[in-house]
């Protein structure tokens, strides 16, 4: 990567750049002295947001860390999805390095190396506490973590599907997981000895906190989207405060508050992330808090959020890792240098064109079907392109963006499945993988599709499936290898009874990703609706494959091996699930019905009572719950049981 030399000056504010050898392990005398240090990730957050930025959303919290500390005005993700995004604050590497190009795709490779794993070397403690499955360990973010805690009722999930949840829940399980860590690593073979003497040296702590609450849908105070945004964003604030206030306030830490990727409200056409690259998804907060910084620094020049990982090595006091970036200097402003960016989801998701860009102080070139060149200083709401007039600078950043775009990529983990998945699929007749086909079209004209498709939702909702369908058809024509446009025109075509063009349309969205639990699912609910349950079996099968946590899949599954004379392979199967940690209240639920038709008292008491835990509002969970108490004799916790059923209104 081309990066311009800092000063000594500024390397000194946090030790070293970060060079590539291995760290050795620290003994415990020296890591006791250390700092903790906290990440803190807001995802979908935009750096304009925030109140001491001049934002709508209140965070006082986030305003007195900046006053503290260091903020970056202008700190740039290298994606606008939270997959990749993350992979790079945690290994200093960017997408087109790290092989983690959008959501839901492959692990974490295995040749690259995250902060927890060099601090983890160092004699840390490692917390991870995270509030979305999209950044489930099955991605490999949880390598180096001593606890990565990704539990999350199935049934809680967002606009993809994703499990999530609140941020209240998040800072409930970092302080118990922070207080699990500490109380199970603190003693070691190391420090055995000394713990008899009562001089057991207290290990520094990394605990790394993501909140997902601003990502939509938004569920905020507020009558518009963005009320509602801004609404989302001041409550991670107060928990953020909460965190801040209870989490070992007797150590010295240093705190790095930062955003993930931002959010769109229809600049340039974009609602949301993923599609563009521009400031609304590019730009967001990030500040550095923690003794010894230089209180209400504000730095002006553009940075990339890869190199957090580097920065909180040197935080750490780790002179030597194999991470890649470079430490974040906190006072005086860095040299500029090239800043890459890309989003691959409008190819792997739509089959349209991937972009790239790459950020140089005041200028942006973004490489496309439709190149543009914008210059940010009198245009930051890039609204003019300057690609036309200034020939020698786009020169100059597309031969720059071409150098970071031939750094060495790594492969991807595979996600764990593949060979069988890929028998199963020939099985079906599926074709064989071909994930990412990548098109022509522009993304940004692509954005007017997606506009045709919510007109087409709504008449699908009123029940007009005639000319839905052939405004669903009409965009498949025009982009074949849309997994969203083919899924819906599959549902649309089950609505209407055509199981035969409803199936071709999955196994057609199948054939371009593989890999998607979702689509997997929705073909097996097909088969099922079909009376095809051999085919439905081979379907959730392959989703659980793809996503071991994916609970509609197992509740499919069991209900295709009961419907066969099979009970007892589907409570198997449900307990396969619960081991994989599938927090489903549903799971619990249906095992604590299979376990009250056996007459196995205990086993629904267990069940009934997490079925509730996972899903307090579900009335059902406490109806099997109150029949289990009801069934032991224990009236009282059966009545009480009921009652909560009916408040409910079951």
């Amino acid at each position: 990567m081309i990066l311009a030399a800092a000063s000594a000056s500024r390397v000194l504010a946090l030790g070293a750049f970060c060079f590539a050898v291995a760290a050795t392990p620290a003994e415990p005398s020296a890591a006791s002295k250390r700092p903790d240090l906290l990440l803190v990730t807001l995802d979908t957050t935009r750096a304009d947001e925030l109140e001491v930025a001049g934002g709508g959303a209140r965070t006082p919290n986030l305003n007195r860390l900046a006053a503290a500390g260091a903020r970056f005005v202008r700190a740039l993700s290298p994606a606008p999805l939270t997959l990749p995004a993350h992979a790079s604050l945690l290994t200093g590497l960017d997408p087109n390095e790290h092989g983690l190009r959008d959501n839901g795709g492959g692990a974490l490779p295995s040749a690259a190396t995250t902060i927890a794993e060099e601090l983890s070397r160092a004699g840390y403690v490692t917390v991870a506490v995270v509030g979305s499955r999209v950044l489930d360990r099955r991605f490999g973010l949880n390598r180096g973590f001593d606890i990565y805690d990704d539990r999350m009722a199935a049934e809680r999930t967002g606009e993809f599907g994703y499990a999530e949840r609140p941020a209240s829940e998040v800072v409930d399980a970092a302080l118990a997981a922070v207080t699990a860590a500490t109380a199970v690593t603190g003693v070691t073979a190391a420090t055995a000895a000394t713990a008899a003497t009562g001089t057991l040296p207290e290990r520094p702590l990394f605990l790394w906190v993501h909140f997902y609450d601003p990502h939509a849908p938004y569920r905020g105070a507020g009558a518009s989207e963005r009320e509602r945004y801004r609404g989302e964003i001041a409550e991670v604030d107060r928990q953020i405060g909460r965190l801040l206030a209870d989490l070992r306030p007797d150590r010295q830490r240093w705190v790095i508050a930062v955003g993930d990727h931002g959010e769109s409200f229809g600049e340039h056409g974009e609602q949301e992330h993923g599609f563009l690259l521009h400031e609304p998804t590019l730009a967001v907060p990030l500040i550095v808090q923690g003794p010894g910084a230089a209180a209400g620094t504000v730095i002006r020049a553009p940075v990339s959020i890869r190199d957090v990982a580097a920065t909180l090595a040197g935080l750490g006091g780790l002179r030597r890792t194999r991470l890649a970036g470079r430490a974040l200097g906190l006072r005086g402003e860095p040299e500029p240098g090239p800043i890459y960016h890309e989003t691959d989801f409008p190819a792997s998701t739509f089959g349209w064109s991937p972009l790239a860009a790459v950020t140089r102080g005041r200028w942006r070139f973004v490489d496309g079907p439709n190149p543009a060149l914008f210059d940010l200083e009198p245009d930051p709401g890039e609204s003019v392109n300057r690609a036309g007039e200034r020939t020698e600078i786009v020169r100059e950043l597309r031969r720059e963006l071409r150098s970071l775009q031939s750094r060495k990529a790594m492969v991807p983990d595979a996600a764990p499945k593949d060979a069988e998945l890929a028998r199963a699929l020939a099985s079906l007749g599926y074709l064989s993988g071909a994930s990412g086909r990548r098109g022509t079209i522009d993304p940004a004209a692509g954005l007017a599709m997606l506009a045709e498709l919510a007109e087409v939702n709504q008449l699908v909702s009123a029940g007009d499936l005639a000319v839905a369908l052939a405004r669903l058809r009409d965009l498949v024509r025009r982009s074949p290898y849309s997994v969203p446009f083919l899924a819906r025109l599959a549902y649309a075509e089950q609505l209407a009874g055509d199981f035969g063009a409803a199936r071709a349309a999955l196994v057609a969205a199948l054939s371009v990703n593989s890999e998607n639990e979702f689509l997997h699912t929705s073909l097996g609910e097909l088969e099922r609706e079909a009376g095809r349950p051999a085919a439905a079996e081979t379907a959730f099968r392959n989703a659980v494959r793809s996503n071991p946590r994916h609970a509609p899949a197992w509740l499919g599954l069991g209900e295709i091996l009961a419907r066969s004379g099979r009970g007892g392979e589907e409570e198997q199967k449900l307990r396969e699930a619960v081991a994989a940690q599938c927090e489903s209240g549903a799971i619990h639920a249906r095992l604590a019905q299979i376990a009250l038709a056996r007459g196995d008292l205990p086993a629904a008491e267990l069940d009934g009572r997490r079925a509730t835990e996972l899903l307090p509002a579900w009335a059902p969970a406490w109806r099997l719950w109150g029949e289990a108490a009801s069934r032991a004799g224990n009236r009282g916790a059966a009545n009480e049981r009921f009652a909560r059923a009916l408040s409910l209104g079951g």
